[in-house]
């Protein structure tokens, strides 16, 4: 959850015109359970607000004359209801805009996240919808939902492979994983660290999948300020008290996973990359370095 020291900077940043002062309580993201299309609302708000060009004039605030031109020598001292000295006053106007570019850089953040959790609800409800529809067709229960990946991926603009990827990631955030996915749609956690958390937890059952989203809990904060190395780490330590012999089943399956491609480079060169388990690894690095 938010510090204190998180609440009193998004309550400093929060004043009357602000598109952040719409948004109820002290912090800037829904409580946790809340209806994530109130932050989604919040951050529209918040773009609509901002006009291309409405902050072009703000200055370098880095340097704050230290003294009055009155009184040379003397420090110049500003209050809250004004200051004799221009240039702090000029100052200060320019620092309190930046903190609320900033404070608006946090919750377009935010809704990127939503966004991406409402994309996934989204995914899951379509693909559910095309099986039914399958299904009644008389369509093999094999069959079922075939091509789903493909136009998700053209909905997103990704490729067809990607779209595949994102469609099981939605599938396990929606129905194994609901508290990642309501850090998601809070904006506790960005698409790639929910990503993360849905990947290291792949090679677990449903059952001990939903253990450990339980346990690491992150729509409770307990992910907020974690980088990538520190999400990993998580969620691999928990999936290996819920099932130790996972580490293992992902080992074999990275094996299986290994590849070698080749791209092309600038002035007629290419690069040639190799995913490959450790000792195999080794031995292609010494044999190509002794020829290259």
């Amino acid at each position: 959850m938010p510090s204190g020291d998180d609440r009193s900077r998004d309550a400093a940043v929060r004043g009357a015109g602000s598109p952040i002062a719409a948004l109820p309580g002290t912090d800037p993201r829904p409580a946790p359970g809340a209806d994530p299309f109130v932050l989604i609302e919040a951050a529209i708000a918040a773009v609509v607000a901002f006009r291309p060009g409405t902050h072009t004039a703000l200055t370098d605030t880095t340097e704050i004359p230290a003294t009055s031109t009155n009184e040379p020598g003397t420090t110049a001292t500003a209050t809250g209801t004004g200051t004799s000295d221009p240039d702090i006053t000029a100052t200060t106007a320019n620092a309190g805009a930046g903190v609320e570019l900033i404070a608006q850089l946090r919750l377009l953040e935010d809704l990127k996240s939503a966004i991406a959790g409402a994309q996934a609800r989204i995914t899951v409800a379509f693909d559910t919808a095309r099986r039914r529809a399958h299904a009644n067709l008389g369509v093999p229960a094999a069959e079922q939902g075939k091509g789903v990946g493909a136009q998700v991926a053209l909905a997103r603009r990704e490729s067809p492979a990607k779209g595949s990827r994102l469609l099981g990631l939605a599938r396990a955030l929606v129905v194994e994983m609901p508290r990642t996915l309501a850090a998601l749609e809070t904006g506790q956690l960005n698409e790639w660290r929910a990503t993360l958390l849905v990947k290291e937890t792949a090679c677990l059952t449903a059952v001990d999948r939903a253990g450990v989203d339980a346990e690491l809990a992150p729509d409770t904060g307990t992910l907020n300020g974690a980088g990538d190395r520190a999400v990993i780490a998580a969620a691999r330590a928990a999936a290996y008290r819920r099932d130790p012999a996972s580490v293992t089943r992902r080992a074999a399956r990275a094996v299986t996973e290994r590849h070698v491609s080749l791209r092309p480079a600038p002035d007629t060169m290419t690069y040639l990359t190799a995913l490959l388990p450790v000792a195999q690894g080794v031995a292609v690095h010494a044999a190509l370095s002794r020829h290259a």
